[in-house]
């Protein structure tokens, strides 16, 4: 087996791309975890990672003949790490992943005083209303795919789910269970169907079931009502800024939620297709779980993770062109597996952004 130097300098005298991502290949997991145990975000860990490789790249024909490559990785992940950790943007991301936390242990004795109750509410329901709840917060569904079950659109299913809660709260109200319409739909989202939280992909998985149940019913209940009555009040458009639904808020809404939104074009979130302008979350808390919600002038909708991806970034941008390049070569034939591109790469990023596209599809 060559040894890392050998690589590198194959790399650097011979433009092996091959060499370096033998390299990617053989220290990814010492750099992904390093940076994992840094950041606590497997998202912003997969960022520095790719920095970090990039960094190699730069850095190829400057190595010293004496460098261990294992530690001067770990130096750069350790540095690149820290540097991410101070932005004030992650600072607030951890802000927020804690609040999940606490909010997911708060909600366990609500759990217990509802669950006793939820079959004899469920039965209580309407056929397509039981069906709606069941296949949102029981089996995880989207919103879209509610809708194409039950043979409606994505909003009439917003709708049927919203007003399948209300029917609930009141059943669990009038049994001295009270609960708000948003609570109860993280409380069944998080615990109905699931097992014992026991790997942090179970607590990932949870958390990002709590928050995309609370941001459904925030959109449902909170920004759709005023949207509707700002666009009432202004000829039909759309408003430039969050804070301009201020005053039709009822009641008011704290800054700090609607710090988590923004109006943006359509191109942020092209696969919604409900208006030119929408309102959606700034950021994703998890980026691999994480559903994305919009609302615009014709409706609202939601998307997979992989739509937290700003257009032309990300580990599929960064492969179009080894895609093309197979393509080409194989009479139009699409690669059936993410190996398959590997001798079709030509820079260093796009060997990071392989294997991290792999590592994201084995989730």
């Amino acid at each position: 087996m060559m040894s890392d130097l050998d690589l590198l300098d194959r790399y650097v005298r011979e433009h092996r791309q091959e060499a370096f991502a033998a390299l990617v290949d053989r220290h990814l997991k010492l750099v992904y975890s390093a940076a994992l145990r840094q950041v606590r975000s497997p998202e912003l860990a997969e960022e520095v990672s790719q920095s970090v490789f990039a960094d190699l790249a730069r850095s190829a024909d400057k190595m010293e003949p004496q460098t261990i490559l294992s530690a001067w990785l770990y130096q750069v992940t350790r540095r690149t790490a820290i540097n991410v950790v101070r932005g004030e943007s992650r600072r607030q991301l951890r802000e927020q992943i804690a609040l999940d936390i606490t909010n997911l242990n708060a909600n366990t004795s609500e759990w217990m005083a509802i669950e006793p109750l939820l079959d004899e509410a469920m039965e209580a329901l309407d056929p397509p209303d039981r069906t709606a709840i069941l296949l949102r917060y029981f089996e995880d569904k989207s919103l879209r795919e509610v809708g194409q079950a039950l043979g409606t659109s994505e909003d009439a299913a917003q709708k049927r789910v919203s007003r399948a809660l209300d029917q609930l709260r009141e059943f669990f109200s009038k049994r001295g269970r009270a609960v708000g319409v948003g609570g109860l739909a993280a409380l069944i989202s998080a615990n109905a169907a699931k097992g014992d939280l026991n790997t942090d992909e179970d607590y990932r998985k949870a958390l990002s079931g709590l928050r995309s149940a609370a941001e459904s019913t925030f959109i449902t209940t909170v920004l759709t009502p005023a949207l509707n009555q700002y666009e009432q009040a202004n000829q039909g458009q759309f408003p430039a800024s969050i804070s301009q639904l201020q005053p039709y808020f009822n009641p008011p809404v704290d800054d700090s939620i609607l710090q988590r939104w923004e109006v943006a074009p359509k191109s942020t979130v092209p696969s919604l297709g409900v208006g030119d302008s929408i309102i959606t979350q700034i950021a994703a808390v998890d980026a691999d779980y994480d559903t994305r919600f919009g609302i615009g002038l014709n409706g609202s909708g939601s998307a997979g993770p992989q739509d937290w991806d700003a257009p032309g970034t990300g580990p599929s941008a960064l492969l179009t062109p080894a895609i093309k390049a197979y393509a080409a070569a194989n009479n139009g034939l699409q690669p059936t597996d993410l190996s398959q591109l590997a001798p079709y790469l030509t820079t260093p990023e796009e060997q990071a952004a392989l294997q991290l596209a792999i590592k994201r599809s084995s989730r």
